[in-house]
């Protein structure tokens, strides 16, 4: 049971840990330092997600306030945070806790991770709770920093497949199965596969993804 627990126990660190920002490449090189140093410490990432909501809303004193005076609510932030929050809650009940509604989903998630590894529970079970926990943590990232996505033409070289159907009735539609996503910090950036949820993180998985898949259309040509 404990091989897949670090995988899982990661994502939970990415996503309720407070965040040491390291300097870029460039930054190190300008400056001449040889060590990986950090510049300053960001919230965990769901407290900036709460923080990006950006709204006033239950503020002393909002519902007095003219409309052009308040804060915008961002939806999408505002959105994925309720899920986030449902979802987590929603585990502890099935672990026999009710959390109390005025705690933190980063605590209560945090809890509920040591209350779950002492169960006895599959390796297919901890590797999908690690999946929906790194999918909220690439949600959050492109919500505090909007990638740049890049459509990757080629065969998915773990599930094999090129192409994934999207959408349901008229709206179906095929795409890429493999995608890169580019972030300002190279050690976010990541490619993923749709397909299979395989995900190459940081800069240096990338280009190894690139070489295998340049190796295969070799094979091909």
């Amino acid at each position: 049971m404990t091989s897949q627990l670090p995988e899982l126990l990661e994502a939970i660190n990415r996503l309720t840990k407070p965040n040491p920002v390291p300097l870029m490449q460039k930054e190190i090189a300008e400056l001449g330092i040889a060590a990986r140093m950090f510049k300053r410490t960001d919230p965990s990432l769901l407290d900036q997600l709460k923080a990006a909501i950006g709204s006033n809303i239950g503020e002393k004193g909002a519902a007095g306030r003219l409309a052009n005076e308040r804060t915008p609510l961002d939806i999408a932030a505002f959105s994925l945070y309720d899920q986030i929050d449902g979802r987590i809650r929603a585990w502890m009940l099935d672990a026999g806790i009710r959390p109390s509604t005025k705690a933190n989903p980063g605590d209560i998630l945090r809890r509920w991770y040591i209350l779950y590894m002492q169960k006895q529970v599959e390796e297919t079970d901890i590797h999908r709770h690690a999946l929906v926990v790194e999918r909220w943590v690439s949600a959050i990232e492109d919500i505090l920093d909007p990638p740049t996505r890049q459509e990757l033409t080629q065969a998915c070289p773990k599930c094999e497949r090129r192409w994934v159907t999207v959408g349901e009735g008229e709206e179906t539609q095929s795409r890429s199965a493999l995608w890169a996503v580019w972030r300002e910090d190279p050690d976010l950036s990541y490619a993923t596969c749709v397909g299979c949820d395989t995900t190459w993180l940081g800069v240096g998985n990338m280009r190894l993804l690139r070489i295998q898949l340049d190796d295969k259309e070799k094979v091909n040509a």
